[in-house]
């Protein structure tokens, strides 16, 4: 049930980076003390299942093992008499709660623009706020973006319908040619009915405590259009919160700190 890694002789846990880069479906290893040609005369073996093609390249830090996966994963290492034993494991799984989260927008895409004020800057810090919260806690949270980066709408979606997460929550801003306007609105998924706890009910939760957390202005809800594409298309509950106008003077300010 293992894939087998051999490692080079002295190679210990602490010296290997494992890098799961599930948005591209991708298992990265650096071993540093595997030397060129280490990989040509020691074959990886075992459960290869979940693997459709493998490449290693040899660097001044040592061998990176590059693996495409069929789907997304999460993995549990045990180093064992010279061998590096990966089992690859669905997030349900492991994890009870799983959260996606969605800065909106991201590299050439700038979204909303006020001056030097960008819509893809405002989510994506405010994503790695959120980061900072989640990380302590006992939600599993996948974010489609950490960098200024564009992930395509199906990549984005794909995160969301794959790992059978709980609720998909993009993060973005609002602009309006009314400059006096202001306040967070946050768009659900009116197309994806799920009894109990869908999209409705995600979005006037979100509405109501970000709203009260920061002493704000409520806009309400809106339906998501075809625009929407991320919130109309993701098979959880999915809301998109606005969080602010950043064609209001003050607003903008507020966000931008």
């Amino acid at each position: 049930s293992y894939l087998r890694i051999p490692l080079p002789e002295g190679c210990k846990a602490d010296d290997i980076v494992i890098e799961n880069h599930y948005m591209d479906k991708e298992l990265w290893l650096l071993i540093p003390k595997a030397e060129e040609n280490f990989y040509a005369d020691n074959a990886i073996s075992g459960n290869r299942e979940v693997i459709k093609q493998g490449s290693f390249e040899f660097s001044e830090e040592g061998s990176r093992l590059k693996f495409q996966l069929t789907g997304i994963y999460e993995c549990r290492t045990i180093l064992e008499n010279g061998n590096l034993y990966i089992s690859f494991l669905s997030p349900r799984e492991l994890y009870d709660k799983i959260v996606v989260i969605d800065p909106v927008c991201g590299g050439a895409d700038v979204g909303y623009a006020e001056g030097n004020t960008l819509e893809k800057d405002i989510a994506l810090q405010i994503a790695r706020k959120l980061k900072e919260k989640l990380d302590g806690s006992d939600i599993k949270a996948y974010y489609t973006r950490m960098d200024d980066v564009n992930p395509s709408e199906q990549n984005r979606i794909g995160l969301a319908n794959e790992t059978k997460a709980d609720m998909f929550i993009g993060i973005g801003v609002n602009a309006g040619e009314d400059s006096s306007i202001y306040g967070t609105e946050t768009v659900y998924n009116g197309d994806y009915f799920i009894p109990g706890f869908g999209s409705v009910e995600l979005a006037d939760f979100l509405e109501k405590e970000v709203v009260t957390s920061i002493k704000g202005k409520a806009l309400g809800l809106t339906e998501a259009t075809e625009s929407d594409y991320t919130i109309r298309n993701a098979t959880v509950p999915a809301a998109l919160i606005r969080v602010g106008y950043i064609t209001n003077k003050q607003e903008a300010t507020l966000l931008v700190r």
